[in-house]
């Protein structure tokens, strides 16, 4: 993730950065730990830099949030694949989210209606650790 193209962004005095977690679940198997704090070193990370930049744009009229998905039905983890009696259990809903109601968020941060939204960080991840 990247928010290099900030500078596009001021001439027109309005605009949105939408961050992503690159939600990498790799906490299972040997090394768990220091994979678990890379990822949370990755996640600080953003944060930080997204509430920097949150405060330095938000005067012109651009706001910047981040969204972390959760456990997501993808090819490449279907909700039916084998770490879905892993994963599932750790969360509220006891189900994964869809790559639509990634898309609806990310549609609502983007849209007029978020005007006043910035340093959000928002979790789609089905009350994982809730």
């Amino acid at each position: 993730m990247s928010f290099l193209r900030c500078h596009e962004l001021r001439p027109t005095g309005s605009g949105k950065l939408i961050g992503r977690d690159r939600g990498e679940w790799r906490g299972v198997g040997a090394g768990a730990g220091r994979r678990r704090s890379r990822r949370r070193d990755r996640l600080l990370a953003l944060e930080g830099y997204s509430r920097g930049a949150a405060r330095d744009l938000a005067h012109r009229g651009i706001t910047v949030d981040i969204i972390r998905p959760g456990f997501i039905d993808t090819e490449r983890n279907p909700a039916d694949g084998p770490a879905a009696s892993i994963f599932l259990p750790t969360t509220a809903m006891g189900r994964y989210g869809t790559p639509e109601e990634i898309a609806a968020c990310v549609v609502f941060l983007a849209g007029p209606q978020s005007s006043c939204v910035t340093n959000a960080a928002l979790r789609i991840d089905g009350g994982y650790g809730a």
